[in-house]
């Protein structure tokens, strides 16, 4: 990735597609992706931005090892489910 003369990686990001609804797959999916953003701040050698939370995500309180949160929808006060 940081050979690529024409860009550099700021920050990545995924997406939890039903952490309104499925607890134990979004802790694991969770789990992955920072599995994954701590290899990849090793290999680049520097922090990144990270994100993954969404509307229905942030009620697990993950954001201590992001940072930032996507609240969407509940920023409009309606419930995400």
């Amino acid at each position: 990735i940081e050979e690529l003369r024409f860009s550099k990686v700021e920050g990545v990001m995924s997406h939890f597609p039903s952490a309104d609804e499925d607890e134990e797959f979004t802790r694991y999916q969770f789990k992955s992706f920072i599995s994954f953003v701590k290899k990849l701040n090793k290999a680049l050698k520097r922090q990144m931005c990270v994100h993954i939370d969404n509307s229905s995500a942030v009620r697990f309180k993950f954001n201590s090892l992001l940072t930032h949160s996507r609240i969407g929808i509940a920023l409009y006060g309606s419930k995400p489910s």
